[in-house]
């Protein structure tokens, strides 16, 4: 099973992940997940309504450090509607991205398996992360029907994330993600399983049952580390990232 890891999403700068790698232990069973967002839009060059957490595309590059402890993601909100392909749209990105990015965090509800592995044929070392987010749970309510299409998408996926709150830090109901985990948790698989929603330093205790059944578990969190001008606040995501060491050691 992969690495677990402790996800911090909405990096615009080199400087706030040099910042956090610095709490990382050198020897620790967690890699930080550095999570840069991109939107077919604002790959397009179009403006975001959330300026301070997308940087620019050019600038991703920059951004990702090359780091033992780093797990360098883009978390891609594609939009089909636009007229593009994820296969192209995910190339032109791992190549604007340069040889730090370790691949993406797909937030896309159930992405089209064909697109995934036309992309993996090219890219056969790109991890992948798919997030199960708000629009894919409404979907596929039934757990079972879940952990078989999940089934279906492991052989293109490295990880799947559990995450209703999609980056607006609505807290996570543990006993529902208890719930879909046991019916999806499948360690022959080879992924890793993570989920997200409102953790911060201050709110550990919405996933000690998971974090005690599932001791590999992967999270992730954005909404609730940010300042009232929607920057990334360091002081926060400090605290956040070295009670999670503490919790998950």
């Amino acid at each position: 099973m992969n690495k677990p890891y402790i996800g911090i999403t909405g990096f615009v700068s080199r400087q706030e992940v040099e910042a956090m790698l610095a709490l990382m232990p050198a020897e620790g069973r967690h890699k930080l997940m550095v999570g840069v967002l991109v939107s077919s839009k604002s790959l397009c060059g179009v403006a975001n309504r959330w300026p301070n957490r997308y940087s620019e595309v050019e600038e991703i590059q920059s951004i990702f450090v090359d780091h033992p402890c780093a797990l360098n993601l883009i978390h891609f909100n594609f939009k089909k509607d636009l007229g593009g392909k994820l296969s192209d749209e995910m190339a032109i990105l791992m190549n604007i991205a340069g040889p730090a990015c370790h691949g993406f965090q797909l937030n896309i509800p159930w992405p089209s398996l064909d697109e995934l592995r036309l992309f993996r044929n090219e890219y056969p070392n790109v991890v992948i992360v798919l997030q199960i987010g708000s629009r894919a749970f409404e979907r596929v309510r039934n757990p079972d029907v879940m952990a078989s299409l999940i089934n279906a998408y492991s052989r293109h996926i490295d990880y799947v994330l559990l995450d209703p709150s999609c980056g607006f830090g609505q807290p996570l109901n543990q006993a529902q993600l208890l719930y879909y985990l046991e019916s999806i948790y499948q360690p022959s698989l080879g992924i890793g399983y993570g989920v997200a929603g409102g953790l911060s330093a201050g709110t550990f205790h919405l996933i000690p049952e998971i974090v005690k059944r599932y001791p590999d578990i992967c999270i992730d969190t954005e909404g609730l580390l940010r300042d009232e001008e929607d920057r990334l606040n360091l002081d926060e995501a400090g605290d956040y990232l070295r009670e999670a060491l503490r919790v998950q050691k």
